[in-house]
């Protein structure tokens, strides 16, 4: 018998103010949850803001596992489940805010559907939009063609030009998804291991997609549920989003590397599990497609740099 029946992994780097925020809202719902329901563990990527030393001083009940060097997200979260045992395991980031009635519901909704390997639920961004990115489609070469040309856009309702956000179908209804983004996963651990866990090539960005895609193949249904909500400070967790600059503070050598991982992981992503299923010629312009883009996103990087150290020396 496990443990607890959920275990809550943060994977953290230099995330020390919304991490704050983040264990606050869990340690509530623990506290207001039956015993050992819940249990919260932080793996903290080598984080040089103090944010290891700030969950050992506030957040005695909270679990903390060091890492010496940042190993990513993918092995951090391989790290913490083999730690521990519990039924299900919720996978968050430091900027997603669930409520105890939405773990308990998820809980109770796996229990009931075995078959169900992952769940996740509308995720509410701060202007009170939908997080689409919670309700993906696997892209497939013309699924992610059809959404970087802007198709998707034109047509959002179309089974054929936005099978990338799997625009077809009706948010507010409970339904099986493809994929969602590994900010809110509640994955059941049995599935998980039977996988093989996380693939530990991903440094961060696709590891979500590429463990959706290896659930669904072993014949597990992945599931968004609307009617449990959760807020997510998007962005924060990895810290290359202008809008949440305010909210984390990443060195310009991270926000490099970050901006060139979610390019290489959309290539690593197609060659491990899109390459045997369609001829090189096929993926060619995706390849293409996302070295092109790695320049733009470099060049604005750097031009925002720039821009960004006149202002200081003004």
């Amino acid at each position: 018998m496990n443990e607890f029946k959920v275990l809550g992994v943060i994977v953290s780097y230099n995330t020390r103010a919304t991490l704050d925020e983040c264990l606050k809202n869990l340690v509530e719902i623990k506290n207001s949850a039956p015993a050992k329901f819940l249990e919260i563990v932080v793996y903290d990527n080598a984080s040089n803001d103090g944010s290891a030393e700030m969950v050992e001083t506030k957040y005695p009940s909270v679990k903390i596992m060091k890492g010496s060097e940042n190993l990513g997200i993918s092995a951090a979260a391989n790290a913490a489940a083999f730690a521990f045992t519990s039924d299900y395991i919720l996978y968050l980031g430091s900027d997603a805010f669930p409520s105890l009635e939405t773990v308990a519901g998820l809980s109770e909704y796996l229990d009931a559907h075995p078959k169900v390997a992952l769940a996740t639920t509308a995720l509410i961004k701060n202007d009170g939009s939908l997080d689409l990115d919670a309700h993906r489609g696997i892209p497939t070469p013309f699924a992610a063609l059809s959404y970087f040309l802007g198709f998707s856009r034109l047509f959002p309702s179309s089974k054929v030009f936005n099978r990338y956000f799997m625009g077809w179908e009706d948010l507010a209804k409970p339904h099986e998804i493809e994929a969602c983004i590994s900010h809110f996963m509640f994955v059941r651990r049995k599935a998980l291991f039977e996988v093989g866990g996380w693939d530990e090539d991903y440094f961060v960005f696709g590891e979500d997609i590429d463990l959706c895609y290896r659930l669904r193949s072993a014949g597990y249904k992945i599931m968004y549920l609307p009617q449990y909500k959760t807020l997510h400070l998007k962005g924060v967790s990895v810290g290359i989003r202008p809008e949440t600059s305010e909210k984390v503070s990443v060195p310009a050598k991270v926000k490099r590397r970050m901006v060139r991982q979610t390019t290489k992981a959309m290539r690593m992503f197609y060659k491990k599990n899109m390459s045997k299923d369609y001829p090189f010629f096929m993926l060619l312009p995706i390849y293409f497609a996302t070295f092109a883009l790695e320049v733009w996103r470099i060049t604005s990087l750097e031009l925002k740099l720039i821009k960004s150290s006149i202002y200081k020396r003004l």
